[in-house]
């Protein structure tokens, strides 16, 4: 529905899709802040729901950026800024599940990462379906230990881009294995599963 109202603006359904979705990476880069929210009421006023800016739209522009800072058409500047209004967007719309009962999962971004949008898209469609979700960012092995204290979490989820990443990650696995008391399944998402690597085999993850 969401790319559908996206692509339904201009007089081919791909031009106007191309054309509305680089209109919204302008928008979110630009300095005037008017103009990513006006973009934003007109999509839910064309029918598009919260869930599906999260799941969709969001993530599609982000990768629009990308691609435009490595066509040269934007920098890299552009990108950061434009990252970060698209994450603090997910969490303005998204939802908040702060029911006593539900179940708790902790989203890890180990320090040597930079993208955190995916994780903060990952808890929202987490919180949807009913899970009370917290997210730990660039935190030190002793703070994070803190944390897997204090809470009683059902599944730790860890964000791994690349090979880089794994040395950190398994540092971490080992650390909640120590400082949890019950079973607690450590899950490792991200791009590192689209690479030839045994991702189980070199952190000691459980997913």
């Amino acid at each position: 529905r969401a790319i559908a109202v996206l692509a339904a603006h201009g007089p081919g359904r791909s031009d106007g899709m191309a054309r509305r979705m680089i209109q919204m990476s302008d928008a979110f880069i630009s300095p005037d802040e008017t103009l990513r929210h006006e973009m934003l009421l007109r999509l839910r006023q064309d029918g598009v729901r919260s869930e599906d800016l999260v799941d969709h739209v969001i993530p599609a522009v982000a990768r629009l950026m990308g691609e435009r800072w490595f066509a040269d058409e934007i920098s890299f500047a552009h990108v950061t800024i434009g990252a970060a209004r698209l994450q603090e967007t997910v969490r303005a719309i998204g939802r908040h599940n702060d029911a006593e009962d539900a179940r708790a999962v902790l989203i890890v971004i180990p320090r040597p990462e930079h993208h955190t949008l995916g994780a903060f898209v990952l808890a929202d469609q987490l919180r949807r379906r009913g899970f009370a979700v917290d997210i730990a960012v660039d935190r030190h092995p002793r703070q994070l230990i803190e944390v897997l204290r204090k809470g009683r979490y059902h599944m730790v989820g860890i964000t791994a881009s690349g090979r880089r990443t794994l040395a950190s990650v398994k540092d971490l696995v080992d650390i909640i294995r120590l400082t949890v008391t019950r079973v607690t399944p450590v899950i490792i998402g991200g791009p590192v599963l689209d690479k030839d690597l045994d991702v189980l085999a070199l952190t000691g993850a459980d997913h």
